[in-house]
């Protein structure tokens, strides 16, 4: 690449940064995609997460007020996001000192399961976010109801 680029061509060189601690609110205001969590491309997962954010976020918003809604926002995201910033800015912090040795078995590696990114596409791909969310909300709407149960109760 660098061959084929005119002499006169400014290149700004630069590292891959990931948002260091994911934030998903902020008071009243929900983060989503790489405002809040942003990470290495490794995944190619940014717009993914984006729209995963947005689904989450309003399913949460229907069933929630909007307190309750972005702190189980939070809880939800957390650990799916936690995993593709880990599996995205894991293989990048581990190329940047990288011996022949370790090359030569990261490639028969990427021979035998396909590359790393197709490595996490498959762990993202077995399971269905949509599911997921609904599972959550069911879950966590019974927990409330049950409360409101037991705080009547007390009160009659």
């Amino acid at each position: 690449m660098l061959e084929i680029l005119p002499d006169n061509q400014f290149i700004i060189p630069g590292r891959l940064r990931s948002v260091p601690q994911p934030l998903f609110t902020s008071g009243r205001v929900a983060l989503i995609g790489d405002a809040g969590h942003g990470c290495s491309p490794m995944l190619q997962q940014g717009a993914a997460c984006a729209l995963e954010d947005v689904i989450a976020l309003s399913e949460l918003l229907k069933h929630f007020p909007v307190e309750d809604a972005l702190s189980h926002y939070e809880k939800f995201r957390s650990e799916r996001v936690n995993w593709i910033t880990a599996s995205s800015d894991g293989p990048m912090k581990m190329l940047i000192n990288i011996d022949s040795q370790v090359l030569s078995a990261i490639q028969q590696k990427i021979r035998e399961n396909g590359p790393l990114n197709v490595q996490g596409w498959r762990k993202l791909l077995a399971t269905d976010p949509l599911s997921e969310i609904s599972s959550y909300i069911e879950k966590h709407k019974v927990k409330i109801e049950q409360r409101s149960e037991v705080f009547l109760t007390a009160k009659l």
